[in-house]
């Protein structure tokens, strides 16, 4: 499947690339009007889409309303406006608002299987709603906007983005695909091994293993761009605070009250970089560490996140195989 480029007085087509969404509506709706905003040809939504805290709307103990929580001090909504605009901030946050029985909360509170079962329905629920939300909104411009996964995002979370042969919506995860005139694109959303032990975790050697499979179906590994979850390590996309895994959960690690960082990235994702010389690679999954860095030829970019407060962070690239440039956006 080939996407639909417009030429600009022969300059080099362009690409929006943003990613660790985490469920956040704000987010996503800045993302799909980036192809209007900056003019681009085609946009890559990288992985991290799946947001990690379900808030429950409950009947208040007494009658009074709709509280959101169990507590006696969790929030008191009134009136179905008043629970439209809270559901709309909490969407907006990335995280998800449902209204349940009493009974069925305290049961989630109190059973982590069930808990988890209950989010993931919900974050299916919005991956769909995003892929026909895109559908509506890219369909008339013609623009493709190919997506994966990333560690963070179960593998049935992601089957909504599925979509028909003649969808904007592509769900490129694990494929190599043309995107017209020679350049390919090669995406893979898993990550190597976290503190968190997130739902697709590999060693590096399966996360190699699982590149080069790819990379051996790209027409020219040098003319496609690498759409992988993890940045390469040791380059600058990668930097985070430490995490002393001896706690439980992980507590960032301070020396004299400062806090310490270490490079995150993947072995693996370097070493495929300097064996295969794309012209470009795109990563996420360490939101703090913004930062582009040219690896043996590759210019590696890495927007960072912070959807959390409904702010969009991403990338302009042009799709220059000898010398691609770009600009970071903030929205």
């Amino acid at each position: 499947m080939s996407a639909i480029f417009r030429r600009r007085g022969g300059n080099a087509r362009r690409l929006f690339f943003a990613t660790d969404l985490h469920a956040s509506e704000a987010c996503f709706r800045k993302f799909l009007a980036a192809a209007r905003v900056y003019d681009v040809d085609l946009l890559v939504l990288g992985g991290d889409i799946t947001g990690k805290a379900l808030v429950p709307l409950v009947p208040d103990a007494t009658g009074a309303g709709t509280r959101a929580g169990l507590g006696r001090d969790a929030p008191l909504l009134n009136g179905e406006q008043e629970i439209a605009a809270f559901v709309r901030r909490v969407a907006d946050a990335g995280n998800y608002a449902v209204r349940l029985s009493r009974e069925r909360a305290q049961q989630l509170r109190a059973d982590p299987d069930e808990l988890h079962a209950e989010l993931t329905a919900a974050a299916r629920e919005r991956v769909a709603e995003w892929a026909l939300l895109a559908e509506e909104r890219l369909g008339e411009r013609g623009t493709h906007c190919y997506v994966t996964g990333g560690n963070d995002d179960p593998q049935d979370v992601l089957e909504p983005l599925r979509r028909g042969a003649n969808s904007p919506v592509v769900f490129c995860e694990g494929e190599v695909r043309d995107i017209g005139e020679d350049i390919s694109i090669l995406s893979l959303g898993y990550s190597n091994h976290t503190p968190w032990k997130t739902p697709r975790e590999l060693t590096e050697e399966e996360l190699l293993a699982r590149i080069r499979t790819l990379a051996a179906q790209a027409p020219d590994p040098h003319r496609t761009i690498f759409n992988l979850h993890v940045p390469p390590i040791a380059s600058g996309l990668d930097l985070c605070p430490a995490l002393d895994t001896g706690s439980d959960p992980p507590a960032v690690v301070r020396v004299g009250g400062e806090v310490q960082y270490t490079d995150a990235g993947s072995t693996a994702v370097r070493e495929a970089l300097h064996e295969f010389h794309p012209f470009l690679s795109l990563h996420g999954h360490i939101h703090e560490s913004r930062a582009n860095a040219r690896l043996n030829g590759t210019l590696a970019l890495n927007p960072g996140s912070e959807s959390q407060a409904g702010v969009l962070k991403g990338v302009i690239a042009t799709l220059d195989v000898r010398r691609p440039s770009f600009q970071f956006t903030t929205g």
